[in-house]
């Protein structure tokens, strides 16, 4: 096992299951809607990928390094939801576009309220709201993330980059950039609006074919 297991690795591993637990709600609410061929469209998936994680992080790493294991461990996730995203559009047509968007949101405003729980937050200044929303958000490993911030104290926070570090899961997996951008997007609203007070925006989006990615969190309520 690595010698060297600190609260970042259980910090990053905890993201990384909120992606499976995403991927795994997408799947049931496809499950009741379209039945048994979309747990068989899914089945084929996780056949291709591997089952989720079912042991906590010191049983899964093994002798491989900590670094090295949880690289791994985001390219296997969003490679495999972005697969069974591309999956359903292919079986289901234009019946899964707009439900997956719509599901997106609900599980990241399920998130959003889980965060007001565990933090007792309440309209937070939108800076406050960005660090909440980094606990929850998977986005690479945090040596990997470059970005460019500019903020109105307690008004609006504006996050900017110029390399997406979800693209290449997405096109590895063949599915649109610009559709998993807007699904990514999508969860990110939802989890703000659980929270209330401030509202995001994607305002640009290298998907879309902007020179850069802008997301920008707006305060909406009092002070």
């Amino acid at each position: 096992m690595s010698l060297f297991l600190g609260p970042i690795h259980h910090w990053l591993f905890k993201k990384i299951l909120i992606v499976e637990e995403r991927e795994r709600f997408l799947c049931r609410e496809f499950a009741k809607r379209f039945g048994k061929k979309a747990t068989d469209v899914a089945d084929k998936v996780l056949k291709r990928f591997g089952e989720h994680f079912d042991r906590p992080l010191e049983k899964l790493i093994g002798n491989m390094p900590i670094h090295e294991f949880l690289a791994e461990s985001i390219e296997r996730v969003e490679t495999r939801e972005a697969s069974i995203i591309k999956a359903f559009l292919e079986e289901f047509g234009d019946d899964a576009e707009g439900f997956i968007l719509e599901l997106a949101y609900r599980h990241g405003r399920r998130k959003g309220e889980e965060a007001v729980e565990e933090y007792g937050v309440k309209n937070p200044i939108p800076e406050k709201l960005y660090t909440i929303l980094r606990n929850f958000f998977l986005d690479g490993m945090p040596c990997d993330h470059v970005v460019e911030i500019e903020q109105k104290p307690h008004k609006k926070f504006i996050e900017r980059h110029k390399s997406c570090l979800h693209r290449r899961y997405w096109q590895n997996a063949g599915v649109s950039d610009a559709l998993m951008c807007e699904y990514l997007s999508r969860w990110v609203d939802g989890f703000c609006d659980a929270i209330d007070g401030v509202k995001h925006m994607k305002t640009k989006s290298l998907a879309r074919g902007d020179l850069l990615c802008e997301d920008i969190w707006l305060k909406t309520k009092g002070e």
